[in-house]
């Protein structure tokens, strides 16, 4: 999300890597890639071209432990038009959801074991 070119996820590309490792979680937060409210506001020459809405809905009694309960956690994904094709016939916004859906198969597989 903090690279906007069409080759963003060239790995062997330095200075792309040099710039994702000087985006710790705050700066993230600070510079507006993160946001905990569900306004999007439209800012002069700003770079973020992409978002990630993610919202919690049908909470219910969890049947196993009391203690916690079940929910649907729904991403929803926007890209402005003209940045959605990537190289590779990729499209942004199912790269973006291939990502999330990898990391939280790592985290659902970890818990497993």
């Amino acid at each position: 999300m903090i690279i906007n070119k069409p080759d963003c996820l060239d790995e062997t590309n330095t200075e792309y890597q040099k710039l994702i490792d000087s985006k710790p979680l705050s700066v993230l937060r600070k510079e507006g890639y993160i946001r905990l409210n569900p306004k999007i506001a439209r800012k002069e020459f700003e770079e973020i071209k992409s978002y990630i809405l993610i919202t919690f809905d049908n909470f219910s009694a969890n049947r196993v432990d009391p203690k916690y309960r079940d929910c649907t956690v729904n991403f929803d994904i926007i890209c402005y038009d003209d940045e959605w094709d990537l190289d590779g016939f990729k499209e942004r916004p199912l790269v973006i959801a291939g990502y999330i859906d990898g990391i939280l198969n790592s985290i659902s597989n970890k818990n497993r074991k």
